[in-house]
């Protein structure tokens, strides 16, 4: 090693190089034993050793995790532990006033260790990111009333908190709640939105996944100010059903009117169950639906996507500074409401091609198409653009796009079925009504370009053998 480069390297140079090189704490000593001068150079370095992370195949064991806290020496702490880490857990509890950032995955986590950390009064001065993510039995804490001024994430998947008037966290931009609890129990979604939204004035996104209370204890929630001016832009609620729903978002009306993303799920289903938590109506989800799109807005996009079991449907303003992306239980029944659409002046819309004659047979009652100048449908493959179809009146649009919802890349047939495009592609075009004299057709390309000039000559053949000629196709990439 004396005549390698290497040993020329500036020692900050070197340490960057061993940062990109042992991205895991298991690979930190192999790399600080190679010479002498790697070694100097490693243990001179303590923020590269205060970054201790594992990998569900690279485990630390105690010994080398209490090695590498000695060798941190005062450097800030970045923790980021796993399965078969919960004696580094224990061992780090000392040096609590110096972690910068924490996350742990199931199934670390559990009631002692963890809630060494978050009982009420730890000081955790330098704490910055703290990430919980706990998919085994729930881990309940009295609160958060922890002592984290510079606290701007807070992340807890599987955590359930029953005190939230305890947490102090001035700092606080970014909250991440999922508690995941039993079916049947709920939390009260309301008062926690309250309490982040009238003391937390840097929070830009809230997200909260969870069943919310029928009914929520504990006295009036606090107010909104009039003057309500945080900074907040996104907010992600999964609740349970379209009532409690309503019921969470009534207090937050002038707040709702200033997000940049509003994304609400309320399909009353949670995952994997097949039973209905809470009985609605198709009044409440109506009255849902135009409570999120209230507030003055003009949308001119519309996405529509659908599983077995809800609906859901983006709707996003000429500049995108506004979107907002709600689902509901029961399929296609957003569409039936066709007084609620008036308002909308749609320039873009993408639909599955599922949805195409259910769409289609609502554009004919009510014009939602007149204004419509890109339309999108998207498909699983491309046999499923060869089922049969109703003529949809399109007005005026300027281009038509196909796409998928997965990537085929990978797929040992896909060769295959590029050469079966033709007549799937004709099959909606020949389902397609407009007005305009020009219309460009946007298709993804496949993996070869020759296959794709053969069938863009082949696909206007066809056109222009029934008087089509208005089409021209471009491959979008």
């Amino acid at each position: 090693m004396m005549d390698s480069p290497f040993q020329t390297l500036l020692n900050d140079l070197l340490s960057v190089i061993f940062r990109y090189a042992a991205e895991y704490t298991v690979d930190k000593v192999p790399l600080s034993c190679v010479c002498a001068h790697w070694r100097a150079c490693a243990l001179a370095d303590a923020g590269w050793w205060a970054d201790l992370y594992s990998a569900p195949d690279r485990n630390i064991s105690l010994s080398l995790f209490e090695l590498s806290l000695s060798r941190s020496k005062d450097a800030p702490l970045s923790i980021g532990l796993r399965s078969g880490d919960l004696g580094c857990l224990l061992l780090l509890a000392p040096h609590a006033q110096r972690i910068r950032r924490l996350a742990l995955w199931s199934p670390l986590v559990g009631p002692p260790p963890l809630l060494a950390f978050l009982r009420p009064g730890s000081d955790l001065p330098l704490l910055e990111n703290i990430m919980v993510m706990n998919n085994n039995k729930l881990i309940h804490t009295p609160s958060l009333g922890i002592n984290a001024p510079k606290l701007d994430t807070l992340f807890l998947k599987g955590v359930v908190v029953h005190d939230w008037e305890s947490m102090e966290l001035p700092a606080l931009r970014n909250f991440i709640y999922m508690p995941s609890i039993d079916q049947g129990s709920g939390v009260p979604v309301a008062r926690i939105l309250a309490r982040l939204l009238t003391r937390y004035p840097l929070l830009t996104d809230i997200v909260i996944q969870a069943p919310s209370l029928q009914i929520e204890f504990g006295g009036a929630l606090a107010e909104i100010s009039d003057e309500f001016n945080y900074p907040l832009e996104v907010l992600d609620l999964w609740l349970c059903c379209s009532g409690c729903t309503m019921r969470t978002l009534r207090p937050f009306s002038r707040v709702l009117t200033r997000l940049r993303r509003l994304f609400v799920v309320a399909t009353n289903l949670p995952p994997g169950s097949s039973l209905m938590l809470h009985d609605e109506s198709a009044a409440q989800r109506r009255t849902l639906v135009m409570t999120l799109l209230s507030g003055g807005h003009s949308y001119t996009e519309m996405v529509i996507a659908s599983d077995t079991r809800s609906t859901g449907i983006q709707l996003t303003n000429r500049d995108g500074s506004r979107s907002v992306t709600f689902k509901v239980a029961q399929v296609l029944v957003l569409l039936d409401w066709t007084v609620e659409w008036r308002s909308l002046q749609l320039e873009k819309l993408t639909l599955p091609i599922g949805f195409w004659n259910k769409f289609t047979v609502m554009a004919k009652r009510h014009p939602i198409m007149e204004s419509v100048l890109h339309l999108s449908v998207y498909a699983d493959t491309w046999a499923d653009l060869s089922s049969s179809l109703l003529v949809l009146e399109c007005s005026s649009i300027r281009s038509f796009e196909i796409s998928f919802r997965h990537d085929d890349d990978d797929d040992d047939d896909d060769d295959l079925r590029m050469v079966f495009r033709l007549q799937p592609i004709l099959n909606v075009l020949n389902n397609i009504s407009f007005l305009s004299q020009s219309v460009q057709l946007l298709l993804p390309p496949s993996d070869s370009q020759e296959m794709d000039e053969m069938l863009e000559t082949r696909l206007l053949r066809a056109l222009h053998e029934k008087g089509e000629k208005r089409w021209t196709v471009v491959w979008k990439v």
